[in-house]
């Protein structure tokens, strides 16, 4: 019996070890799921289309050169997630007139437990429903809560994953994006 565990531990540790191997091989080719969240920074922005719990579609590609759009990727389930809802009702309700756009993004759930919490927590910010978490792994979202924030550029301005650090994420990101004097068009 203890050798069948020795050869089982040995298993666990190789396919570990395989796996892991994948998986930095897969990052340095730049072709993989597997990734760090951070290394959006800079980059395009990848398209997310997400239906809206109140009807309606979430689509940041429409929303390139008009908006900052920042997406709160979270769960009912997740203390750490309902916690830092304090910080994005905040920030929405203080920058939700100044060209931003708020979504918050509810990872993995249907539209009925999402709408239960909303109506509990008399939430107005608007949410998306990632159901079936094509967006949250599109952008590597395997920590909740995790805001990425999109420049009206088009690009991933930041990223920020904890309760403990959205809230100064967003101040800082937003406040940087919103002082950025626009390009000049060039002169005729």
């Amino acid at each position: 019996m203890k050798r069948y565990f020795s050869y089982v531990l040995v298993l666990m540790l190789l396919l570990g070890a395989g796996a892991a191997m994948a998986q930095e091989e897969a990052a340095a080719q730049g072709d993989s799921d597997w990734g760090n969240p951070m290394d959006w920074v800079g980059k395009d922005a990848a398209a997310v289309k997400l239906p809206l719990l109140d009807g309606g579609e979430l689509d940041t590609e429409a929303l390139k050169g008009d908006k900052v759009v920042v997406l709160d990727f979270w769960a009912t389930w997740c203390p750490w997630c309902v916690k830092s809802t304090e910080h994005v009702v905040e920030r929405y309700n203080q920058y939700k007139d100044k060209g931003v756009d708020f979504y918050m993004v509810a990872v993995g759930q249907g539209k009925e437990p999402v709408a239960k919490f909303v109506e509990a927590k008399e939430l107005k910010v608007p949410m998306a429903l990632d159901s079936e978490r094509k967006a949250s792994d599109t952008y590597w979202v395997d920590y909740i809560p995790h805001v990425v924030i999109i420049g009206k550029d088009g690009k991933v301005a930041a990223v920020a994953i904890g309760e403990d650090k959205i809230g100064a994420a967003i101040d800082e990101t937003l406040e940087r994006l919103l002082s950025e004097a626009p390009a000049e068009a060039p002169a005729e």
